[in-house]
């Protein structure tokens, strides 16, 4: 696996305030069990997110309510879409530069532009999706102007030009109800040190509700891996980046998959689209606070899709 393709899944932001995305339970809850869900018909309007090499389309307006962002792409490299509603006052071209540093720039200028771009924009987390492997995203939209992101535009190392589409969200407010996720992964803080908590097993097309309880920004990717990998390997791959070094064997056979970042606090819910195989759970976000990988601090996870 390629340094690009290892970095590829890693933003800097926050999400916008959102209500939980699953009836009757808080963000950070776990969905109750089949017999003690009440009888709710579920419906969710969804926006179609189409990507090729060249670039991606997008409704340019939507009404506010909950949405499931529905993205396939034809680019063989995979789209990571985001989605970001910027703060009063920011210009876009100055946020992109900022964005386009946070992702690329070495430890110390990426870890300065990554705080500008939590304050210059809010995040609502994102997709990414391969081809033939489309993936959702689920999140409630207030009234306003958001924009669309490939993040892999920013982060190729081609310098290809960013594709970024506004998307205007009107205050007539559509009531839907989202679908209850078959699934829960929580970002945590431990006295350890960053963590996933996350099931071992988790079935192919199902939902994942994704909720950030840790104390700063962070991300849910998956990534496939090699039979028989363990925590210890990927620990090493880790180890190996922090000090400056490529690892002479990666872990990880593909490309990734899942959730861009997520500010503490708040939640989103993914289908990730993933085919049964082993998986790493993993963040590349940098710790805000002291420069170092999440990673590296112990954020991953193996996780066995069936």
């Amino acid at each position: 696996m390629s340094e690009r393709a290892s970095r590829r899944a890693s933003t800097v932001g926050a999400l916008l305030v959102a209500p939980a995305l699953f009836v009757g339970a808080p963000a950070g809850s776990a969905p109750s069990t089949a017999a003690e869900r009440p009888a709710i018909q579920t419906t969710t309007r969804t926006v179609d997110v189409v990507g090729s090499p060249t670039g991606f389309t997008a409704p340019a307006a939507r009404r506010a309510g909950i949405a499931s962002f529905r993205v396939s792409t034809t680019d063989p490299a995979g789209i990571r879409l985001g989605l970001f509603r910027l703060k009063p006052g920011v210009p876009l071209d100055r946020y992109l530069v900022h964005l386009r540093t946070a992702l690329s720039g070495e430890r110390e200028e990426a870890v300065a532009a990554g705080r500008k771009v939590v304050r210059e924009a809010t995040l609502l987390g994102g997709v990414n999706a391969l081809p033939g492997q489309p993936a959702t995203l689920t999140q409630a939209l207030r009234p306003g102007t958001y924009h669309l992101i490939d993040y892999e535009d920013i982060d190729d190392g081609a310098g290809r030009p960013v594709t970024v589409r506004a998307l205007t969200v009107t205050d007539r407010i559509e009531h839907d109800v989202p679908d209850r996720p078959d699934a829960m992964i929580r970002m945590v803080a431990t006295p350890s040190g960053p963590r996933f908590q996350a099931p071992r097993t988790l079935r192919s097309g199902a939902s994942v509700l994704v909720t950030n309880l840790s104390n700063q920004v962070d991300e849910a990717i998956f990534v496939p891996v090699r039979p028989g990998t363990t925590s210890k390997d990927v620990q090493r791959f880790f180890d190996a980046i922090e000090r400056g070094e490529w690892p002479p064997e990666s872990p990880f056979t593909g490309l990734p998959q899942g959730m861009p970042v997520i500010s503490p606090g708040h939640a989103a819910v993914i289908r990730p689209g993933l085919m049964p195989g082993e998986y790493a759970l993993v963040t590349w976000v940098t710790d805000l606070g002291n420069g170092a990988g999440r990673a590296v601090q112990g954020m991953h996870t193996l996780v066995t899709v069936v």
